[in-house]
């Protein structure tokens, strides 16, 4: 009997040589360059083939032009579109630079008062008053900023 137990299938032990030989990079290079010659001999031709396979055909070439006239037909009025947009975001950007200097002033108005404020009681009294008049102009400016974007939109909001 033989004190030597064989590895289960797939299994290699330290000792065995690994069944395919492993190549060194140096020989993959060199298998690499000598295979350079036919790859560059066939590639002309199939350059050709791909080309010859991939002209439009008569119908296909008419199809093609149509998109292009409306795209140019489209872009012709781009510059018109661009001008009354810019017109427009001035209009956006002046509304809500208007209402951030509101915003502020009044912020700063409670500041202010809040300066003067005698007793905690009266500070947070002050608070809540500015509070419930600012949550109404924040609606407010939000529907004037939203009716005149849609108004850009539709091509009515301008000043």
């Amino acid at each position: 009997m033989s004190s030597k137990k064989k590895a289960p299938a797939g299994v290699t032990r330290k000792t065995e040589k690994p069944a395919a030989p492993i190549r060194s990079p140096e020989k993959k290079v060199i298998a690499a360059e000598a295979a350079r010659p036919a790859v560059r001999a066939a590639a002309p031709a199939a350059a050709a083939a791909l080309l010859r396979t991939s002209e439009p055909q008569p119908t296909k070439r008419v199809a093609a032009e149509e998109p292009t006239e409306q795209l140019a037909e489209a872009f012709a009025g781009m510059p018109t579109s661009f001008a009354s947009a810019g017109l427009g975001m001035l209009a956006v950007n002046g509304t809500i630079l208007e209402m951030m200097r509101r915003n502020v002033s009044s912020g700063l108005d409670l500041a202010r008062k809040l300066a003067r404020a005698e007793t905690p009681l009266q500070s947070m009294q002050l608070q809540l008053a500015y509070w419930r008049e600012q949550s109404s102009v924040l609606a407010a400016q939000a529907r004037e900023l939203r009716e005149l974007s849609s108004g850009l939109v539709s091509g009515t909001g301008m000043r």
